[in-house]
């Protein structure tokens, strides 16, 4: 996809009340993508709502300030206007710092929106909700954004935007305040240990070891606000003698018989849930494999195996996924 053109053109009579980045950002609002027109609608709408106001006012100030460079006042430098505290003619070291990190945050800010908006470029207009991005939850995420400069925290936040976009409140403002805490290695390590996530539960063995992880790495996790400090359990139900686990996107599925499947866990918490909603879990064979070895540890009384799946298509046009039992990857007959 190409860059978006954050440095448009734009019509100046309708927008003169907007920064740069906003002008181009309020162009973007009306893209036929669903899902970049509500983020960038979400970034301008609160410049928009008294455009008319605000365009008085700039060709007022305009004047002013015009006047006040003409009689040595004020100096124009790098898009803002800074004043002469002395006679010298000098220029306040305080303000061209603040206008040095007034940029940098723009800068950092375009970069996350952009980020957002590639991210949900080709997502079905259908997946998106009508609803608007509520702007108490787009200001705090927009203070954060303009923080953020490593390449890995910018994708992790931007993503989070994203789903806000696709769902409204399905990002509690008490995630926001845990995801701003994150360091990239906190991210980069609960999308890691995500492959061995079974319904909201981190699976771990014995020694509370999950699959790709040490007992350290939850222990992190526990810390950044990610899981629960206390252990649980993880246990199916089954109306058949194959209590199963799906796993849709791998087309595998871990299943035990006589009794249902169980496993010690941590369970997740509510920002560890949403934020796992936006990220992409892809697990191997051997992920699942992995974790069903774990179970089996857990319910010895019992055989546990990894089949392959199939699509059935239900007569309302959905699919349903069912075990095909002639297609066994692995049992746990062989650690007996």
């Amino acid at each position: 996809m190409a860059a978006f053109p954050l440095q448009a053109k734009v019509n100046a009579d309708i927008k003169a009340d907007l920064t740069p980045l906003s002008q181009a950002a309020a162009n973007l609002a009306d893209s036929p993508r669903k899902g970049v027109g509500k983020i960038f609608h979400a970034f301008v709408g609160p410049w928009v709502a008294n455009r008319e106001r605000n365009i008085a006012l700039l060709q007022a100030q305009t004047e002013k300030d015009c006047a006040d460079i003409k009689n040595g006042v004020k100096i124009y430098r790098e898009g803002r206007l800074l004043g002469y505290p002395n006679p010298e003619g000098s220029v306040d070291p305080y303000d061209v710092l603040h206008a040095l990190n007034h940029k940098s945050d723009a800068r950092r800010l375009q970069a996350a929106v952009e980020e957002a908006a590639r991210q949900i470029y080709d997502v079905p207009p259908a997946d998106i909700s009508d609803a608007p991005i509520s702007q108490t939850f787009f200001n705090r995420w927009r203070r954060e954004a303009e923080m953020i400069d490593e390449d890995v925290l910018r994708q992790f936040w931007a993503r989070l935007l994203v789903e806000e976009t696709k769902k409204p409140n399905s990002i509690s403002p008490g995630t926001l305040e845990v995801a701003r805490n994150l360091t990239s290695a906190d991210a980069a390590l609960f999308q890691k240990l995500c492959r061995g996530v079974v319904d909201s539960a981190l699976i771990i063995d014995a020694n509370e070891k999950p699959i790709h992880g040490t007992y350290e790495d939850v222990l992190t996790l526990q810390d950044a606000g990610l899981l629960n400090s206390q252990g649980s359990l993880l246990k199916t139900t089954s109306s058949s003698e194959h209590g199963s686990i799906f796993f849709n996107t791998e087309r595998l599925a871990i299943c035990s018989k006589p009794k249902p499947l169980q496993s010690a866990c941590h369970k997740l918490t509510r920002a560890g849930m949403e934020i796992m909603k936006t990220i992409y879990v892809k697990r191997s064979e051997d992920d699942v494999i992995a974790m069903a070895k774990i179970m089996a540890s857990h319910v010895p009384q019992s055989l546990i195996f990894v089949f392959r799946t199939e699509e059935v298509p239900r007569q309302d046009g959905t699919i349903q996924y069912q075990v095909n039992t002639d297609k066994l990857i692995w049992t746990s007959a062989g650690m007996r």
